[in-house]
């Protein structure tokens, strides 16, 4: 056999493995996405048969409400339970707050997710453009520390908020050269002083955040809405596990 008889029969081994390689590949390739079709198809099955069970039960609860007639209680509603334990808890709370607030607004409670909060008007807390408390603001804030000592919790944020009403008078912007979120989180942490050194609550559980105007509850374009805005919030996050906010 001469040399060249032989190269040509080694080229054509190379082709017909190349061929039955690519053919292979191509083989696999498409079992693959047989495979893959019958998963979507099976997924497709299940979620046909899951839709077409809910549309059986929610007729059913459309018949069950039209035979009680109008006006009758949600099934659903009706089914979920209600922890009277958090409305006691908040009744004790809002009655708290109405004792030590002034004014309406000057104290007042909201729900935090896992937990429970108090917003404090800054004149309830502070003299004007001051940040230490004054005194009957370190006098309502010992009466909450308490409260919150009363009951197992798992930590406390302290945050400061301003209206958006930026600083022009040179002493204040000499104290706060950062402006309004300057002066909230100089706010907030003498607040954390006083429910610490003070109060009693421990230190390691308190974390303290300032925001100056970024976190508005209400229209800074009025009096009205720019005090609000104005406050010092205390939320009390429950035993390990809930979410802070």
């Amino acid at each position: 056999m001469t040399t060249r008889i032989r190269r040509s029969l080694l080229a054509g081994s190379g082709l017909a493995l190349a061929l039955v390689t690519s053919s292979c590949v191509s083989q696999t390739r498409y079992d693959e996405m047989a495979e893959s079709a019958r998963l979507y198809q099976d997924s497709y099955n299940d979620l046909a048969s899951a839709n077409q069970e809910l549309r059986v039960e929610n007729d059913d609860l459309r018949r069950q409400l039209d035979e009680q007639g109008p006006g009758a209680a949600n099934p659903i509603e009706a089914s979920t339970p209600i922890d009277p334990a958090i409305d006691e808890r908040m009744e004790r709370l809002d009655e708290l707050a109405r004792r030590l607030g002034n004014a309406p607004g000057d104290v007042r409670t909201v729900d935090v997710d896992g937990g429970y909060g108090f917003v404090l008007s800054d004149g309830i807390v502070f003299e004007s453009g001051a940040a230490e408390p004054s005194a009957e603001g370190r006098a309502v804030l010992l009466e909450l520390a308490a409260d919150i000592a009363s009951k197992p919790y798992a930590t406390i944020w302290v945050r400061g908020h301003t209206d958006n009403v930026p600083m022009r008078r040179e002493a204040s912007l000499a104290k706060y050269p950062y402006g309004n979120i300057h002066l909230s989180t100089v706010r907030a942490l003498a607040v954390r002083d006083i429910l610490v050194n003070e109060g009693g609550l421990p230190a390691e559980q308190m974390f303290v955040a300032g925001f100056g105007p970024h976190l508005p509850i209400a229209a800074n374009d009025t009096p009205e809405g720019r005090r609000a805005n104005r406050r010092v919030e205390l939320f009390v996050i429950d035993e390990p596990g809930a979410e802070r906010p």
